[in-house]
Formats: structure tokens, C-alpha cells, sequence
């Protein structure tokens, strides 16, 4: 017994002797059981001449692919089956009138059975789409694939059966011809399913032919010849439609996935521009596009800027003392302690050891009492400073007013400066505010 492999093609063929069809899932994998020499070379052979390409789907894409073929299909599916239900009623009523509704021969009969069958398929078939397509359905992928695959095979049956039946009187055979070009043109078809169905179809047609035509066997050359032609050419546009539309998926989904790459790392590259490296707080140069925005909301609302100047007390002797590195952990701790301060606001790191607070829209008795809080956070960290017994802390320098141009924030920066001037003069580990 030989072992079950996978072939990643997305085509199947016929298993010889059993003559079973593989069946294609919808990832692309086919199963089989054996592989003959024979089919591995028909697999290569199509590969060169370019019929069969591998077109590989992660899990995650086969569904999305899926859900966007039902999506095509939700909204234009009844466009063609609405067209059918017109033209089957149009020949429902047409026999009936043609027989002055008695149906009194058998091929009426027959038309008439075939009309309503296809009719009511036709019916189904809107009612299925329309259940399929409700929300209460659920998010369930494929169920419309498979409503569509299993109407393009009864409609090409169906088609089959009337053209054959049209042979006792003609060798018409436009309704097979109509509805197998239409079924490779309309409808997303995988290899598993049009293969069988348009091989057969043209063997039924080829079988059948000498049954039902009334004609001598070297007359049906032309039907021959028209409906092999007819199902190469059908074959080819559903091989085409197939692996462009899935082709034209995947790359879209490389589009994408390149798309959000540059997103990503344009975030990232403007994270870095606008953020300081050490501690994480935006910089200098996100301050200078925040500052427009000010200007523009201090002109139209009329509120006060809170700016606050902060600067660690003896940081220098502290970075000789414990290091470099420990100075940086020391800037790190009290970034994130102001950071958790700021419940409205921006926290920038403005220099060495010095960070600026904006606080728009403040009360001016609001402003002591904000900077009272931000010299606390930080005292309560009690970082060892180089002094013995004693732990690091901040001055800070505060001013409130109107920043509604340039000329306006230079003027509250340097009173901001001035007052962290007078804090550090005065003690350190003070608030100072002009």
C-alpha cells in the first residue's frame, strides 16, 4: 500500500486505474495516493508551458481570499441568476402559450420540466445567497463558494441535457456553448471543480450526440469541432481567471504587508526623531511642531501656559561619584516619575539634566501647587545623592501666561529660566514661580 502525500499544485488529475478524482482543498494542496511517473512529468510539462504556477497562501490569506470572493460573489451573483429566472419564465410561458397551455407532446413536456427545474434551482439559489449573506449567519467562509460551485455544475448539466435534447430537431448548440463560457467567464472556479466539469460535460456531449441526433454520424463534425473548441477555450479562461485572481491576491497581500513594514518602520524612525534615546521623553524637536499648535489654540481659546523648568540638583557631582551609567539610570528613574505626574500635559527632556513641563490651559493658583507635586515625586524616589544622607532632588522654575505667538513663549521660557535661576540660588530642592 502506498503512502498518502500532499503535492503542493493547485490542479488536480485523474488517478488512474481508479479514475478518482483528487480532491482540491482550499489552501491549494491536493491529496493524492501514489504518484505516478507519468503525472509527474504532465505537472512539469504544464509548469514550463506555464499552465500551472504555485501559488502558495498562508492559512490566514486562503481566508481572506475566500471571504473576498464571497463578498464579489454576495453582491453580484444575482445579477446573472436573476437574468436565468427571467428567461426561464419567459420560456415557461411561451410553452404554455405554444401548446395553448394543454402540453400535449412530450418534447413540450420535457422543455417544460426542464424550465421549471431550472427555475426552480435558479430560486434556490437566490434564497441560499440571501440566508448566506445574513449577519445572523455567522462568519462561517465557504459556504457561497460552495453554493456557487455546486450552481455552475447543475447549471452546465443542465445546459448538456437541453443541448442534447435540441439534436432530435437541430444541431443547435448554443445553450451549451452560452452557459459553459459564461460559467468560465462569471464564475471563480478552482481546477478541482472545472476540470472534471467541463471534461465530462464535453464527453456527455460527445457520448450523447449520436443518440439524440437524428443525422448520420459524419454530419456532427461541426458539433464536434464547436463544442471541443468551446470547452479548450473555457478551460483556458478558467485556468487564466483562477490563477490571476489568486495571483492578484497574493500580491496585494504582499503590497500590504510591505505597506505596513514602511508604516512600521516610519513610526519607528519618527519615534526616534522625536523622542530622546536615554529616557524615552520627546525631545527639542517635537517641542518646536507642539509649540504651532499651542500658538493656534492660545489665539482661538485664550488659555494660560504652564511652563516648568526642571533641572536635578548637583547632578554633576553625582555622575563622578556614582558613574556615568548609574547617571543615566538616575535621569530613567526621574523621567518616569515625572511621566507618572503628567495627566495633562507634555514632558520633554530640554538638556543635560534638565526636563521642561507644559501644561496648557492651567489656572495660575494652579501652577505652585503642580510644581510642588513634581518636586515631591521625585524627592520620594530617594536616590542616594553623592552627598551622605542625603537623596537626589530638583529645582524647578515655573511661569504662567499667554503663549500665542514666538514672542510670547520666548518670553514665558525666560521667565521660566529666571525662576529656576531664583529656586537654585535660594537652597535647591525649591519651587520657584514668576
Amino acid at each position: 500500500m502506498s503512502n498518502s502525500v500532499y503535492i503542493k499544485e493547485s490542479v488536480c488529475f485523474l488517478k488512474f486505474p481508479l479514475l478518482k478524482w483528487d480532491r482540491l482543498w482550499y489552501d491549494g494542496h491536493i491529496q493524492a495516493t501514489g504518484v505516478p511517473a507519468f503525472r509527474k512529468g504532465l505537472r512539469r510539462l504544464m509548469r514550463k508551458i506555464g499552465i500551472v504556477q504555485k501559488i502558495i497562501f498562508t492559512p490566514e490569506e486562503e481566508e481572506r481570499f475566500q471571504r473576498s470572493v464571497e463578498r464579489q460573489i454576495r453582491r453580484f451573483l444575482w445579477i446573472p441568476v436573476g437574468i436565468l429566472i427571467l428567461f426561464q419564465i419567459f420560456n415557461i410561458l411561451h410553452a404554455l402559450i405554444y401548446t395553448e397551455f394543454r402540453l400535449d407532446t412530450v418534447p413540450s413536456r420535457v422543455y417544460f420540466c426542464m424550465y421549471a427545474l431550472m427555475l426552480t434551482a435558479s430560486l434556490l439559489a437566490v434564497g441560499m445567497l440571501y440566508v448566506f449573506s445574513r449577519p445572523a449567519a455567522g462568519e462561517r467562509t465557504g459556504r457561497i463558494l460552495r453554493l456557487q460551485y455546486v450552481f455552475v455544475v447543475f447549471l452546465v448539466a443542465w445546459s448538456v441535457a437541453v443541448t442534447l435534447y435540441d439534436q432530435r430537431v437541430s444541431d443547435n448548440i448554443s445553450v451549451y456553448l452560452v452557459m459553459v463560457m459564461s460559467a468560465a467567464v462569471l464564475a471563480y472556479l478552482p481546477p478541482g471543480v472545472f476540470l472534471p466539469l467541463y471534461l465530462l460535460s464535453e464527453a456527455f456531449m460527445i457520448a450523447g450526440m449520436p443518440l439524440f441526433s437524428s443525422g448520420q454520424a459524419g454530419d456532427h463534425f461541426g458539433f464536434y469541432v464547436n463544442s471541443a473548441g468551446m470547452t479548450l477555450t473555457s478551460l483556458f479562461v478558467s485556468f487564466y481567471r483562477y490563477y490571476s485572481q489568486r495571483r492578484d491576491f497574493k500580491n496585494r497581500c504582499i503590497i500590504e504587508e510591505k505597506n505596513q513594514e514602511i508604516m512600521e518602520k516610519s513610526a519607528e524612525l519618527d519615534f526616534i526623531a522625536n523622542h530622546d534615546s536615554l529616557t524615552g521623553l520627546l525631545n527639542r524637536r517635537f517641542l518646536i511642531g507642539f509649540l504651532h499648535r499651542i500658538y493656534q489654540d492660545s489665539r482661538q481659546n485664550q488659555f494660560l501656559l504652564g511652563v516648568y523648568m526642571i533641572d536635578i540638583d548637583n547632578f554633576k557631582n553625582y555622575n563622578d561619584c556614582y558613574g556615568h551609567v548609574m547617571g543615566d539610570e538616575c535621569l530613567r528613574r526621574i523621567a518616569d516619575a515625572l511621566g507618572l505626574q503628567m495627566d495633562t500635559g507634555k514632558l520633554f527632556r530640554y538638556g543635560g539634566e534638565e526636563f521642561l513641563v507644559l501644561k496648557p490651559d492651567v489656572r495660575r493658583e494652579d501652577c505652585d501647587r503642580i510644581g510642588e507635586e513634581l518636586r515631591r515625586c521625585v524627592e520620594a524616589l530617594k536616590i542616594k545623592a553623592a552627598d551622605p544622607g542625603k537623596v537626589v532632588t530638583v529645582s524647578i522654575g515655573f511661569s504662567c501666561g499667554e503663549a500665542r505667538d514666538e514672542k510670547g513663549w520666548e518670553s514665558l521660557l525666560k521667565k521660566a529660566d529666571s525662576a529656576l535661576y531664583h529656586a537654585k540660588r535660594s537652597g535647591k530642592n525649591q519651587v520657584s514661580g514668576l
